[in-house]
């Protein structure tokens, strides 16, 4: 019966990871989400503000620089030849410049540009946050999946001692068997200790970006992954939007700078009252100011700054293509990895408990014994991380294509071409 106690209880400390049971189906991730906890986040905070930022500098664009000018001005004349000698002129003035046709329609068109990047800014923050999220809780899952092999480590150690003193006592056991237990037990103790600590770390750190907010599923069953391709991971990549978003945003900028290099004309309206009150005038001018070579050189400027965003557009793209084919084919490889792990394990197992078979015959050495146990149960606990790792490139594959967590009520348009 001993032979049998490590299987039992590496089947129990992974029995949580084997299928979806019924105490882990009621904590699917569909029932707990971290928005709260990113909302209230300062970096969420910061991201929000940013895409204020952005909204204020569109209307800027589109208001444009037309503002209404008034001017008042007063001179007292003395004239000696003329009755009255001295006369008082007044003047009020009203101007403000004219948009030429075209600008409006351009300013419009960088505005939404600039929205269109604020709200790719703010998506990219969010699913920046989401990924340490994400990462933090599989840091966790490692430390708290291998505290619980090492507890079944030092229980199965425990049970072992305690069996060795009882043989003892009855002549049954040699001293040395009960000594090499004792500090077996007094190994899997340290390593346990020092698994609680990693655990208690590892929490702590997932509770301060979670905040108030409940700690996750301690089971993870991320949306499907098979069936996402390069190209899907490829649309909704945050950081390819966001460089088409600036990409966009600096050549409408660039467009309306050029429209800019024609000085928008000044209409005046203007009231005279001349000779104290004897004369009065109400004309209007148009002025057209003539462009300098600062004009142009913001147009060029401007010009250079779209064609970097462009270059910068063609590295994104290919940075994008990159990272989705590096995740899929993890994805690819940390599911070989687990298959030869599950193997590995198995027949590490098998070897154990032949050898534990073999110590009650008599025929194996008690220090072979606990070789082999804890061979078996280095592979236990490898097994388990080789698990964790497959569920963190799942839920990072389907944090990538917008399956899980997706940012609602802030969708990341492309209202210009």
């Amino acid at each position: 019966m001993k032979h049998r106690l490590l299987p039992c209880l590496m089947a129990a400390a992974l029995g949580g990871w084997m299928g979806a049971s019924s105490s882990a189906s009621a904590q699917t991730p569909a029932a707990w989400s971290p928005e709260p906890a990113l909302l209230a986040s300062p970096a969420w905070r910061a991201a929000l503000a940013g895409r204020q930022e952005q909204g204020a500098l569109a209307a800027q664009t589109r208001a444009g620089n037309g503002e209404w000018t008034v001017s008042l001005a007063a001179a007292h004349r003395r004239e000696p030849l003329l009755q009255p000698g001295s006369n008082q002129d007044l003047e009020l003035s009203l101007q403000r410049p004219w948009r030429l046709p075209g600008k409006a329609a351009a300013a419009d068109l960088a505005g939404a540009a600039r929205e269109d990047y604020g709200r790719a800014r703010l998506a990219l923050a969010w699913r920046e946050q989401a990924e340490r999220l994400l990462a933090q809780w599989a840091a966790w899952r490692r430390e708290t999946e291998g505290q619980a092999l090492l507890q079944a480590q030092r229980d199965s150690v425990a049970q072992e001692v305690a069996a060795l003193a009882r043989r003892q006592q009855l002549g049954d056991a040699a001293p040395a068997e009960l000594l090499q237990a004792e500090a077996a037990l007094a190994g899997a103790e340290s390593r346990l200790a020092q698994g609680r600590s990693a655990a208690d770390e590892q929490q702590r750190r997932l509770q301060t970006l979670l905040g108030d907010a409940p700690l996750p599923p301690t089971t993870w069953q991320a949306p499907a992954a098979h069936d996402i391709n390069t190209a899907q991971l490829e649309e909704q990549d945050a950081a390819l939007q966001l460089a088409e978003a600036e990409a966009r945003l600096s050549r409408r900028l660039a467009e309306q700078e050029r429209r800019e290099q024609r000085p928008d004309p000044v209409l005046a309206v203007r009231a005279l009252r001349g000779r104290s009150g004897e004369e009065r005038v109400l004309g209007v001018s148009l002025s057209l100011p003539i462009g300098g070579e600062g004009r142009s050189q913001a147009g060029r400027a401007a010009a250079a700054r779209a064609a970097a965003a462009e270059a910068m557009l063609d590295q994104a793209r290919l940075d994008a293509q990159l990272r989705a084919q590096q995740l899929l084919r993890q994805l690819e490889l940390a599911q070989q990895q687990l298959s030869l792990q599950a193997r590995h394990a198995e027949a590490l197992q098998q070897h154990a408990d032949k050898l534990a078979r073999a110590y009650a015959l008599g025929e194996a050495q008690l220090g072979d014994r606990w070789a082999a146990r804890r061979q078996a149960q280095e592979a236990a606990l490898a097994l388990a991380q080789a698990r964790i790792e497959r569920q963190l490139l799942e839920g990072r594959i389907a944090l990538a294509s917008s399956r899980l967590w997706p940012l609602s009520g802030h969708p990341v348009t492309r209202s210009v071409p």
